[in-house]
């Protein structure tokens, strides 16, 4: 779970049925940072498919969205996307890991 939130590269091919479509495969050098609040990561800008579905969510009827992100971590296990669009809407969304046991680990 956590490598989704931190690999970008899974965006173009995961989600091809929604807002990635093999846009932007090849992923450019990164710069980990300080960003916010304590959080520790890199930022980046994608153009992402803006499907019929997704209108609601992005707030915009264009069929390509520009989004500004940032993927940060607080270390043992919190890790932070942030999605921005130019109209101001910020979507978060955050991953909270807990090992339970040697296999076993809770994520929410």
């Amino acid at each position: 779970m956590v490598d989704n939130f931190l690999d970008i590269s899974h965006f173009p091919w995961v989600h091809t049925g929604t807002f990635g479509a093999g846009q932007a495969t090849e992923v450019p050098t990164l710069e980990l940072d300080d960003l916010d609040n304590g959080w520790y990561g890199y930022a980046y800008e994608v153009d992402a498919n803006n499907p019929e579905e997704a209108q609601v969510i992005s707030s915009s009827t264009e069929p390509v969205v520009h989004r500004w992100m940032t993927t940060g971590y607080v270390l043992p296990l919190l890790v932070r996307s942030t999605i921005r669009y130019a109209d101001g809407l910020e979507h978060i969304l955050l991953l909270i890991s807990t090992p339970i046991d040697d296999v076993t680990s809770y994520f929410s």
